[in-house]
């Protein structure tokens, strides 16, 4: 098996929604690597989906497909306390939203590149040691 590449919320939304950056996305969900997610992405994943079937931009039952495939392309892990834990450090030292910190410190436990398009996430960490931990998508 290969190494585990941790991928963030936004690049499971892209890779299932019409969009930019889906094929990168859709690549990368079905390139057969290992992918690997702390298990909050799908209350995350749930919310967004929400807001797109909310705004009419997806039907109920394309909102219900994408949260019925994402267990079948990423493997969950639990987040536990000291996770959190470093998750609230990591969000304080960078300036980060706390579920960017649980990402970074679960890609830092695992020794996994977190792949992200999230434009202000790979901001706040360029020039830190968080850096070395996560990827922009497309280049892996």
């Amino acid at each position: 098996m290969s190494s585990p590449i941790l991928v963030d919320t936004a690049v499971v939304l892209q890779a299932l929604v019409a969009g930019d950056g889906q094929p990168l996305a859709k690549a990368l969900l079905v390139s057969g690597r290992d992918l690997v997610a702390p298990d909050t992405l799908l209350v995350e994943l749930a919310g967004l989906v929400g807001r797109k079937q909310a705004k009419g931009e997806l039907s109920d039952d394309q909102a219900y497909a994408i949260l019925d495939a994402v267990p079948n392309l990423v493997r969950f892990v639990g987040v536990s306390g000291s996770l959190v834990r470093r998750a609230y450090e990591l969000s304080r030292q960078l300036g980060i939203m706390p579920v960017d910190g649980v990402f970074l410190a679960t890609a830092e436990s695992l020794g996994a590149p977190l792949v992200t398009s999230d434009l202000v996430l790979l901001a706040k960490v360029q020039g830190t040691v968080a850096a070395a931990h996560v990827a922009e998508l497309g280049s892996l």
